[in-house]
């Protein structure tokens, strides 16, 4: 398995070894066959606090994100 970038620290407990022989599975069902793994969270409170929030944060991060990646005339 190459790197899968998390938003949550800790221990990978398990994995899902039917992703080797299938990958597709990852898009075909993300939410049920297709999982990757399973982490045991090593500072939850802390992760959570670092992730993406809705509404206006959201909004001031998109419009951020297009103009720095949005073509100059």
């Amino acid at each position: 398995m190459g790197k899968v970038f998390a938003p949550i620290s800790g221990e990978i407990v398990e994995v899902n070894e039917e992703l080797e022989d299938s990958p597709e599975l990852i898009n075909e069902s993300p939410y049920d066959a297709g999982w990757i793994g399973k982490i045991k969270p090593s500072n939850l409170d802390a992760d959570l606090g670092n992730l993406m929030k809705t509404g206006p944060e959201l909004e001031k991060f998109v419009d951020e994100e297009s103009k720095k990646h949005s073509k100059e005339d």
